[in-house]
């Protein structure tokens, strides 16, 4: 089984690959991308945006995505470019993406904790987010 986790943060999609190899051993796939929407205002640059992410999840033939969800509301609200590239995202025709909140993924990983690190720390939320999926 293979996932895929994504955070967004600010105007970057962090996607991160896990899967779990035929002993039941989970490892970080090197699929793993860090993609930047440019420009958002121009529709050339959300289409290249939108072509990059499809072809990486293509690429990464994940059995489940999962995005993180962000704050709609409030101090710490996101900003509507990360709404932007979420929905972009969303949109993604070859399978469901699900939008997951951090409380439920951080009560998952209580109960089933992670045994592998992220190797940057920047990967951290997304690695959550692709375990929580595989769960």
């Amino acid at each position: 089984m293979r996932t895929c986790g994504i955070e967004i943060v600010n105007d970057t999609a962090l996607l991160l690959c896990i899967e779990k190899n035929e002993n039941g051993n989970v490892e970080i796939n090197r699929l793993s991308a860090k993609i930047k929407l440019e420009e958002p205002d121009n529709s050339v640059h959300v289409k290249e945006f939108a072509a990059t992410i499809y072809a990486c999840l293509d690429e990464i033939n994940a059995d489940a995505i999962a995005i993180l969800k962000r704050q709609s509301k409030g101090q710490f609200s996101a900003g509507a470019l990360s709404f932007k590239i979420e929905s972009v995202i969303q949109c993604y025709p070859n399978k469901d993406v699900r939008i997951v909140a951090p409380a439920t993924v951080k009560a998952f990983l209580r109960k089933n904790p992670i045994q592998i690190q992220a190797k940057y720390k920047y990967q951290e939320n997304a690695l959550n987010a692709a375990h929580f999926s595989m769960g």
